[in-house]
């Protein structure tokens, strides 16, 4: 059987302030049963550690996907400015080319009926 060792040999527990009495109380033989549940507390604080570790993992996790979803979010809308912006562009584009066309038609009849007189006196 477990013997327990007097530590306190040279002081007795009334030497102490009463809440480190309770503490500084000699331990009682530990038996067979409470060596089992011992190990059981070391088990299970064991699984507690190692479940604390992956929820901080998890957590970490978390975190980083949630800056990397933050950033691809800033990044689309840079794209989609950018798009708007060429978009616009292609528009004024457009529109220029849409005015360039209307007055070489207008100025195209002009240009034709020079092109008919310089003809006629060229076979006359």
């Amino acid at each position: 059987m477990a013997t327990t060792v007097n530590y306190w040999s040279q002081n007795s527990l009334s030497d102490y302030k009463p809440e480190f009495q309770e503490i500084l109380k000699p331990a009682e033989p530990i038996n067979k049963e409470n060596q089992l549940l011992l190990q059981k507390i070391d088990i299970l604080q064991s699984m507690v550690d190692k479940l604390e570790n992956e929820k901080d993992a998890l957590t970490y996790t978390c975190s980083d996907l949630k800056q990397l979803l933050q950033c691809v979010a800033k990044q689309h809308d840079k794209n989609a400015e950018r798009q708007r912006k060429n978009i616009k562009d292609l528009e004024n584009k457009v529109a220029n080319l849409k005015q360039a066309l209307h007055i070489s038609e207008i100025h195209s009849a002009h240009l034709s009926s020079i092109s008919s007189f310089w003809e006629d006196v060229i076979r006359e």
